[in-house]
């Protein structure tokens, strides 16, 4: 879908110390998007599809990033980032 590739370089960036938020993040995105969808529609959301979206990336991105890690050092720590 449109608009998704530059949003998710943005919070990867964000992210960039601590992943781990952003899984949290995302899931917590996911939550809320399937609750609006079952209650705007007649038929529930494809849950795969939903989790390939919100998360799946996610998962993506740490493994990449762990892969990465002993070529390029690791991102410092920084405390959770603030969803805008």
């Amino acid at each position: 879908m449109l608009g998704c590739g530059p949003a998710r370089l943005e919070l990867a960036a964000q992210y960039a110390g601590e992943p781990r938020w952003l899984a949290v993040d995302m899931a917590e995105l996911l939550h809320e998007a399937i609750a609006d969808l079952t209650r705007l529609n007649a038929e529930p959301p494809a849950g795969v599809a939903m989790y390939g979206r919100f998360l799946g990336w996610v998962r993506h991105l740490a493994v990449n990033r762990a892969r990465n890690a002993g070529h390029f050092g690791t991102a410092p720590r920084s405390p959770r980032p603030t969803r805008p």
